[in-house]
């Protein structure tokens, strides 16, 4: 299963020297609703360099206003590249099982199950 947070977005294709401020200005600026609706960025980055790896997630006040960032956002730029926004997934539960579908001789779907954490 695949579980969406409604009021969080996956925002992709940043650059590598994206920061959390440029990210909330871009939503502020072309979301139409001021940036008081964003409740918070996290700009994902190389825990060695500390640069950032090019994604953020975002979470909104109400899915409401991650929809309508996500209309009005997408493909604007940031340091010259088109971001990409997505709905959020949740994050996966301690102990869920994590199905993965593999093909097997003469393709035949196998489906492959492991519970996080496991060796």
């Amino acid at each position: 299963k695949h579980f969406v947070a409604p009021n969080k977005l996956f925002v992709g294709n940043l650059p590598y020297d994206a920061s959390e401020a440029q990210v909330r200005a871009l939503l502020g600026e072309h979301g139409g609703y001021g940036d008081a609706h964003v409740v918070s960025v996290k700009v994902i980055r190389d825990w060695r360099t500390g640069r950032s790896k090019g994604y953020a997630f975002v979470q909104f006040a109400d899915p409401i206003f991650a929809t309508g960032a996500m209309q009005t956002c997408q493909g604007r730029p940031i340091g010259g590249r088109p971001v990409q926004l997505r709905q959020g997934a949740k994050k996966q539960e301690e102990g869920e099982k994590v199905y993965k579908v593999a093909r097997g001789a003469g393709g035949r779907a196998v489906q492959q199950g492991s519970e996080e954490g496991a060796i």
